[in-house]
């Protein structure tokens, strides 16, 4: 049941949608500074709770895009080296990616509530499933 516990409660993500949810505005300000790659489209957008559009996580075909002040981090999407891992710490919950087993580590976010990672997640596995080869 711990599972199931880490990914309850807490504040709801600012923003988590897909395809046509997704703002207009939003879409336009991540082309602007570049998150969005000319002729790409974002199909899934996570905000987590209390943060601004600058800190979204944009999924689209071929990217995974985080947004940050700091700047843009970018990763090959559905590549099959590509790892999600969801943490629970204590009271603390976040999400690190890494390519590959001798990929370097990269925290997407720290102090994530519990019903944050259960909506990214989610959203992360129907775009894997969406994206995989056909079997």
């Amino acid at each position: 049941m711990q599972g199931l516990k880490t990914f309850s409660g807490g504040s709801m993500p600012t923003l988590s949608a897909a395809g046509a949810n997704i703002p207009p505005a939003l879409s336009d300000e991540a082309r602007a500074d570049g998150s969005l790659e000319p002729g790409k489209t974002a199909e899934y957008v996570f905000v987590p709770a209390g943060k601004s559009w600058n800190e979204a996580l944009l999924v689209t075909d071929r990217a995974i895009v985080r947004r940050s002040p700091g700047g843009v981090r970018r990763y090959p999407a559905w590549d099959a080296d590509l790892n999600f891992s969801f943490f629970r710490r204590q009271d603390d919950r976040g999400v690190v990616v890494s390519a590959g087993k001798r990929g370097r580590p990269d925290t997407l976010y720290l102090g994530l509530s519990g019903a944050e990672p259960g909506a990214l997640s989610s959203a992360i596995a129907a775009a894997q499933a969406a994206h995989a080869p056909p079997k």
